[in-house]
């Protein structure tokens, strides 16, 4: 989708056993200036369908973020994420204006690491770094930091305890997509 445009979703929910169920769904994970809204609620009787629809401002901020939808209902509650792509309206792809830089390259227990970055204006309060082992998914990581939305910034970060290689990432919108990885730091010596 184009920044400050629409786009809509269906979203399904299965009776599995019992009686018709009234069914809630919020959402999570949206970029800044993007808002969501559904249809009106239904009972499950098997399914119920609810369209969501995600409105985007021109200010929404380019990039690909994961939205997640939960359905509550019955006292269960499921989740489900989807990819949502915001483009630039000035055609294109967002242009690549994150860095991440990690000194020094090696590290000893007990040491420190720098991370600085850079990020376009208007990123997520809610966008962050994270330290991963390198091959480790988004979702595996140790320290990690807030950037509040600043456009620039550097951490100090305490090095990791097990010896390996390591590297910061930048991830969006308090989700799991990254879209900038640092050079890579070796932390080698005694295991803290």
């Amino acid at each position: 989708m184009t920044q400050g445009q629409s786009v809509t979703s269906t979203i399904t929910a299965t009776l599995s056993s019992g009686s018709s169920q009234s069914v809630s769904f919020s959402t999570a994970g949206l970029p800044s200036g993007a808002t969501a809204s559904y249809t009106t609620s239904t009972s499950c009787t098997p399914t119920c369908s609810r369209t969501l629809n995600i409105a985007t401002a021109a200010s929404t901020p380019a990039g690909t973020y994961t939205i997640i939808v939960t359905a509550t209902g019955g006292g269960v509650t499921r989740t489900t994420s989807f990819a949502l792509t915001v483009n630039s309206s000035t055609g294109g792809p967002p242009p690549a204006t994150y860095t991440l830089n990690a000194t020094p390259s090696t590290v000893q227990a007990g040491g420190t690491i720098t991370i600085s970055w850079t990020a376009p204006s208007g990123s997520s309060s809610k966008d962050w770094i994270s330290l991963n082992a390198t091959g480790a998914a988004n979702t595996s990581y140790g320290w990690w930091q807030y950037t509040n939305g600043a456009t620039s910034g550097s951490f100090t970060v305490p090095a990791p305890s097990t010896n390996g290689t390591y590297e910061f990432r930048y991830l969006l919108n308090d989700g799991f997509t990254s879209v900038k990885q640092s050079n890579t730091i070796s932390k080698t010596g005694p295991t803290s």
